[in-house]
């Protein structure tokens, strides 16, 4: 029997991604969030840090799954420490505690590779490599996988899947927002910035690959284990730049030759989740073709619609 789940931040970026991904495999999906939910998709308003909220829009929808990926970005947990000490802890038990209480098959959590700080020499990290992280952000999602440990122990299928830094169309918020933005600049004047040095690494993981590994989590008969990496590609500013000028012929790249480094860890190490999806992250230039192939989309569809209304 297909799982019915609810994903809570159905209105963020990736939260939209995912609802995509299921509603077109046929999965029948709900949104919570404190905001609009992606179109087409039916989404309760609710906060994910409530039992109530959460408990009535699993009562509401038939879940029997709950994907907990509303949270707080980065920018905000550093902002706010009270927010960050509360809020994604907060939201992942909340979505445990549901499950626990009503039942239900499973949560998957979504968390960060910041739970293991920056990068320490050329080694990828793996799933057991020490959790040290150095932000809040980090510290807010290692809370919380604490926290859904204990879960385990009491019954609760609760998985975690450590994201990198995700690209795509759609991020519009927060400091990575420039994720999206350098391709759709490309696309509409042939111009693109990365706020970078050329040689800063990443640990790129494209929206849609990240989709559908928490979509493979939450639909998996059981995962193996408690918790995964989401993988990716290690880039550098640089690559991303002729990717873009190979996506976008004639594409002129800028970056910020003395921006600060960044403490990212760049090399992760995905077989884990592989194994279970059957396949490995894509290369970068199909990620870059795709992006920019939604991008021109969403420009149709804009300019379709003003025409219509004008």
């Amino acid at each position: 029997m297909t799982p019915t789940v609810l994903v809570s931040g159905a209105g963020g970026f990736v939260g939209r991604e995912v609802l995509r991904r299921l509603t077109a495999q046929g999965v029948t999906a709900t949104g919570l969030d404190l905001g609009d939910g992606p179109p087409g998709v039916p989404c309760r308003r609710g906060d994910a840090t409530s039992f109530a909220d959460v408990a009535r829009a699993v009562r509401a929808s038939g879940a029997d799954t709950i994907l907990a990926l509303a949270a707080l970005l980065p920018d905000a947990t550093e902002g706010d420490p009270y927010r960050a000490a509360t809020v994604n802890p907060a939201a992942a038990a909340t979505a445990a505690e549901v499950a626990r209480v009503l039942g239900l098959r499973r949560v998957v959590f979504a968390s960060t590779i910041a739970v293991h700080g920056d990068q320490r020499g050329g080694e990828a990290v793996d799933e057991e490599s020490p959790v040290r992280p150095n932000s809040l952000y980090g510290w807010s999602k290692a809370m919380a996988e604490a926290a859904l440990a204990r879960f385990r122990e009491q019954g609760v299928d609760a998985v975690s899947l450590r994201l990198g830094f995700v690209f795509g169309p759609g991020r519009l918020r927060g400091v990575g927002a420039w994720a999206d933005r350098f391709v759709a600049d490309a696309v509409h004047s042939g111009r693109s910035h990365i706020p970078c040095r050329p040689e800063q690494e990443f640990l790129y993981s494209y929206v849609g690959w990240v989709a559908d590994a928490l979509a493979a989590l939450a639909l998996a008969d059981r995962p193996e284990h408690a918790v995964y990496h989401s993988g990716g590609l290690t880039v550098t500013a640089r690559d991303l730049a002729v990717a873009l000028a190979d996506a976008v012929p004639g594409t002129t790249t800028t970056f910020d030759a003395d921006a600060a480094p960044l403490p990212f860890v760049t090399r992760a190490d995905g077989s884990r989740l592989a194994a279970l999806m059957g396949r490995s992250h894509p290369p970068l230039a199909a990620c870059m073709t795709d992006h920019r192939d939604r991008v021109m989309v969403h420009i149709h569809d804009r300019s379709a619609v003003q025409g219509r209304t004008s």
